[in-house]
């Protein structure tokens, strides 16, 4: 069983018997014998902050109006029940390299979190041209009172330019201030819809997910047990 996050790995399963990974892998995994288990969340998380990070977005660069990430709305669930609010505080970095501003003054992070779908957060820092420093700005932070177990989150899809889209982000949690973060779900080379106002996940907030290269061998077996998972590209051999 892998209980760790692993990032950038690249995971060979080999020998019969079967692995079970139960934590977000970003990275190509190639089952050759035997078999591998995505494993479901089981039970809630809890963190009394949590912070969302877009990390990248569809574009591509030189796309019409491509020139930020943008998306509508994001939900925290406990179940079926929406956790998002009320909270105690919500935060983000506004600093900025080289450009006049980190977005539209009527387009913020709280728009976020404030149950409209029809607002958005646009965020000029995320595209590729700007600096690691200012794509790494790109977040918003949300407090509560106390630890506000989730089992999963979604999110929606703003209201034009798909360009925009994000395709890469991670959910983390604190129960330290922030001093410290945990990788809650990490997500990269996710495809969203093109329609507008599409809902994206839910997604796992405890569990496994693959966002890299999947391969499984003639023979081999990969079994998904009590969720789902989204990898960005699946073969066989």
């Amino acid at each position: 069983v892998f209980q760790y996050q692993l990032e950038n790995a690249q995971l060979e399963k080999v020998g019969t018997g079967t692995l079970t990974i139960d934590k977000p892998i970003s990275g190509a995994l190639a089952v050759r014998e035997g078999t591998a288990v995505i494993a479901g969340a089981e039970g809630s998380v809890a963190y009394k902050s949590y912070r969302f990070k877009v990390e990248g977005a569809r574009g591509p660069v030189g796309a019409t109006n491509f020139n930020s990430m943008q998306l509508a709305e994001l939900v925290l669930l406990d179940g079926a029940n929406d956790v998002t609010r009320p909270y105690a505080n919500i935060s983000w970095d506004e600093t900025v390299d080289s450009h006049d501003r980190p977005f539209p003054a009527n387009e913020a992070p709280q728009n976020l979190v404030d149950g409209n779908m029809f607002t958005k957060w646009l965020d000029f820092r995320a595209h590729p041209d700007r600096s690691a420093t200012d794509r790494e700005r790109v977040w918003l932070r949300i407090d509560y009172a106390a630890p506000r177990p989730i089992t999963d989150y979604k999110w929606v899809i703003a209201n034009d330019t798909p360009a925009r889209d994000p395709v890469a982000w991670r959910l983390q949690g604190s129960n330290d201030g922030g001093a410290t973060w945990t990788d809650v779900d990490v997500v990269s080379g996710y495809e969203p819809s093109t329609t507008r106002f599409a809902q994206c996940g839910p997604f796992m907030a405890n569990g496994a997910s693959l966002s890299g290269p999947l391969t499984v061998a003639a023979g081999a077996s990969l079994r998904v047990n009590g969720g789902s998972t989204s990898v960005a590209d699946v073969s066989g051999e």
